[in-house]
């Protein structure tokens, strides 16, 4: 989950109340190229997003109404979270886009980011390393993240699944559709860190 980021000017209603109304939004970058800001008005406030598109343009997109005097409910009055949550989600599109990946309806989830990886992967890598990456993809990422979507990805969720597969023995070779064999689990510590370092790979 992305971080969310703090600015003293914009977090509360407080003190985007002391900010001084004008045409030119109150510009936060929450990630490169990537920017949330604060329309003040003489009658209240709105959240924006900006997405650089290169040669010195933008692309900016109306989020929601800000929290100023209504409470915020998530759709259509946000407060700087919120709005910042939602922006990241059409950056997402934006970027997505801009590499001509397929926008599709409904949730995206871990399973759908990693099809639009390998197909990223395939222009812009070796192809020496495709094989591998779909190997590790489809055998330690998919099973357990697959169905998540990604907006419900965390810290906690990841390093839940990194640690279970450090702890798993390593697979044996098998069939394509073969049951899933493992080696017998490691008895010393050198054994230990090398499924670690396995572990690492697909992180």
């Amino acid at each position: 989950m992305a971080r969310t980021v703090r600015d003293t000017n914009l977090d509360t209603r407080a003190a985007r109340m002391r900010l001084v109304p004008r045409h030119k939004p109150y510009w936060r970058k929450i990630d490169q190229g990537c920017h949330v800001g604060y329309y003040k008005g003489q009658r209240g406030g709105a959240w924006i997003a900006r997405y650089f598109l290169g040669d010195g343009k933008y692309a900016e997109s109306k989020l929601g109404t800000a929290d100023d005097v209504q409470d915020a409910d998530r759709i259509a009055v946000l407060s700087f979270s919120q709005a910042q949550a939602k922006a990241r989600e059409w950056f997402t599109e934006k970027a997505r886009r801009a590499v001509g990946i397929t926008i599709t309806n409904g949730p995206y989830t871990v399973d759908d980011a990693m099809r639009d990886y390998i197909e990223w992967y395939a222009r812009h890598r070796k192809a020496s390393g495709l094989s591998f990456t779909r190997y590790a993809i489809n055998a330690h990422i998919l099973p357990v993240l697959g169905n998540v979507e990604v907006n419900d990805l965390t810290t906690k969720k990841i390093e839940k699944w990194h640690q279970s597969l450090a702890a798993t023995p390593a697979r044996v070779r098998s069939g394509k559709f073969d049951p899933v064999k493992h080696r017998p689990a490691p008895t010393d510590a050198n054994g230990e860190r090398a499924r670690k370092a396995t572990a690492n790979r697909p992180l």
